[in-house]
């Protein structure tokens, strides 16, 4: 018996989904305890309460941003009172420091925890956590 093998060439029409370029502004608001939208290139959505969330430029030393998570990674420190991007030169200057979680709703002061880790990602609405750029 045999087999005969045929090519055939199959053309499939790809759609290319375009997204649409951010249309928040340097410094705008970019959601809140609802939802988050976009920032533009070089920024990240920063919580400052329940009802608004700006854009704010990203740390040079922490580039990873995520908005509405907190890293379960070791605690090495926690430091109140301080900015978000106080909170990145923090871990910068920390040793073993990788990550942190920042939360400006905390209850009393904002409050920067210094992770010797991530660990997993939990979703803590209000929270911003940012991971140490890697050193060159």
């Amino acid at each position: 018996m045999k087999i005969a093998a045929s090519t055939s060439v199959l053309a499939f029409a790809v759609a290319v989904a375009t997204v649409a370029a951010c249309d928040t502004q340097p410094w705008g608001q970019c959601g809140s305890d609802n939802g988050i939208t976009c920032c533009p290139d070089g920024f990240y959505c920063q919580p400052w309460n329940n009802q608004y969330y700006q854009c704010m430029p990203t740390p040079s030393q922490c580039s990873q941003q995520t908005t509405d998570v907190e890293w379960t990674g070791d605690t090495l420190s926690t430091v109140y009172g301080v900015q978000p991007a106080d909170c990145c030169a923090r871990c910068a200057s920390t040793a073993g420091c990788r990550a942190y979680t920042f939360i400006n709703n905390n209850p009393g002061s904002p409050a920067c925890i210094l992770k010797s880790s991530t660990g997993d990602q939990r979703r803590k609405v209000g929270a911003v956590s940012g991971v140490r750029n890697e050193r060159e």
